[in-house]
């Protein structure tokens, strides 16, 4: 059995994309204004090695981004384990393995370009997204899902969006009543479409997550949940040829197998509370016992493992029941990615309250699959 270890890029990547998804929560006078300078200084900084990467340069600026970024409000309960790898990571030469399990094999200038345009990122929620894929089998439910909601932003959003809007929802349309019903392409499109709205990715993420993958599908869906009904008599069953093509190319799979993992409830939340004030409740899944939390127990997620390919990760909804506070964004769900062999996302509800005294929170996990 051999151990992939995190590298510096990696650890760097994943831990920038995580604060991004997270973006419109974070305090926008505590933190984001410095988070923004770090990551742009360390986007300049990388920029002039985009060439020929200096290796030892490269370890000092992600770890020194690291450190100043863990200072900063919520973000290490958002990043703070890839971050503080980063920190602890020792000085070793390019190929050694170093204390903390973290490769120190050397950057390409294709990875430094990369982390360039990420770091550089002008709508940080709407890019992390665009980093992940949609699992073509879901497509049509994830347009449902997605449209209505875009429908209510519409009134806060410039008058071109809606606009843009209306023309997805016409080529949407052609493109359906000119394919056949087993092809789910133009729900991408027009989904990609929805994302590049300006704002719309920021005030939808948790909902655009719920319907994606951190990994691109390996299998070929083919899906209507609409029904033939709804399509044309000429577009109701494809080709003999496309049949035949699709046989062709497609194994038959591996066997499925349901594999559960239990995981452990880590609960963040101020035990006092002044009156007015934003508090944080940060909830994940862990797979060790967490030392400290304001609430412990078990979750059981089923993953469903394909042959000796590693489980795709799993979503949960995280909902909170809280009448004696307000929460800022008004919205009172979080969607978490889940792998198998790693702890979860975190969830971040801002919640404040009017008056003091005992309060109740009621916690609840959705397992949506």
């Amino acid at each position: 059995m051999s151990l992939k270890l995190d590298t510096y890029d990696g650890l760097l990547e994943r831990a920038v994309l995580a604060l991004y998804l997270q973006w419109p929560y974070l305090p926008r006078r505590a933190t984001l204004p410095t988070l923004e300078t770090l990551r742009k200084s360390l986007a300049a900084e990388l920029a002039g090695m985009t060439d020929s990467p200096d290796h030892a340069r490269f370890q000092t600026a992600a770890r020194d981004f690291a450190g100043a970024a863990l200072v900063l409000p919520g973000v290490r309960a958002i990043a703070g384990a890839d971050l503080g790898k980063l920190i602890a990571a020792a000085e070793s030469r390019p190929g050694v393995r170093t204390a903390v399990l973290i490769s120190n094999a050397a950057v390409t200038p294709e990875r430094v370009r990369d982390l360039v345009t990420m770091l550089e990122a002008d709508d940080p929620p709407a890019f992390a997204i665009r980093r992940r894929f949609y699992r073509s089998s879901m497509l049509p439910q994830a347009w449902d899902d997605i449209r209505p909601a875009v429908e209510t932003l519409l009134d806060r959003l410039p008058a071109d969006a809606r606009t843009e809007v209306e023309s997805i929802d016409r080529d949407l349309q052609s493109a359906l009543d000119n394919t056949t019903r087993f092809d789910v392409r133009p729900y991408e499109a027009a989904l990609l479409r929805l994302e590049a709205i300006p704002g719309v990715a920021a005030a939808l993420a948790d909902r655009f997550v719920r319907w994606k993958s951190v990994e691109k599908e390996k299998t070929l869906a083919v899906a209507n949940p609409r029904g033939s009904e709804s399509m044309p008599e000429s577009a109701a069953a494809p080709p003999m040829v496309e049949l035949v093509a699709a046989d062709a190319l497609v194994a038959p799979p591996p066997e499925m197998e349901t594999v559960e993992v239990n995981f452990h409830t880590d609960v963040k939340f101020p035990a006092r509370l002044q009156r007015n004030k934003v508090e944080w409740l940060v909830v994940r899944l862990r797979l060790e016992e967490p030392a400290e939390t304001m609430a412990s127990g078990l979750v059981a997620v089923e993953f469903t493992q394909q042959g000796n390919e590693p489980p795709p990760p799993e979503y949960l909804t995280v909902r909170v029941l809280a009448s004696d506070f307000d929460e800022e964004t008004r919205v009172w769900e979080r969607t978490i990615t889940v792998h198998h062999d790693r702890d979860s996302d975190p969830a971040v509800f801002l919640l404040k309250a009017a008056e003091l005294g005992k309060k109740r929170i009621t916690i609840d996990f959705e397992h949506k699959g």
